[in-house]
């Protein structure tokens, strides 16, 4: 048996240089892949989901990011009470989702003149 041949079936030996391809083929694609160097930061203060809203008053734009989140959340809760309902069910305290409706109504009432912030709080009827 030739010394290429046993290198090659030694299980060792093969394991290592699958997992040097592996890493070169993980490094390649991190490098080719587009906006890879581009990530945003994220931070507690960063929403989990995003409005669509255009331009909003300070207040409205609060509002339409924590309903999103909201909604994020209360699509991850499954209700078995197990540690991530907990998680889930503190974030949802913490944003303060049981008073969501009467904020809404709130902001409706306040900007009831202004068809952008009406449509952007229509986003969220029937959530």
């Amino acid at each position: 048996m030739s010394a290429h041949k046993q290198q090659s079936t030694d299980p060792q030996g093969v394991a290592i240089r699958l997992l040097g391809a592996c890493f070169l083929l993980l490094l390649a694609s991190t490098a080719c892949a587009p906006g890879s160097t581009d990530q945003p930061e994220l931070s507690a203060d960063t929403p989990l989901v995003e409005s669509k809203a255009p331009t909003l008053p300070d207040d409205v734009s609060t509002l339409t990011d924590r309903l999103a989140s909201c909604v994020h959340f209360a699509g991850e809760f499954n209700g078995d009470r197990s540690e991530r309902d907990k998680e889930v069910a503190a974030a949802m305290a913490d944003l303060s989702c049981d008073t969501a409706d009467a904020d809404v109504a709130a902001i409706r009432n306040r900007y009831s003149g202004d068809s952008a912030v009406l449509q952007a709080l229509n986003e969220f009827d029937g959530l």
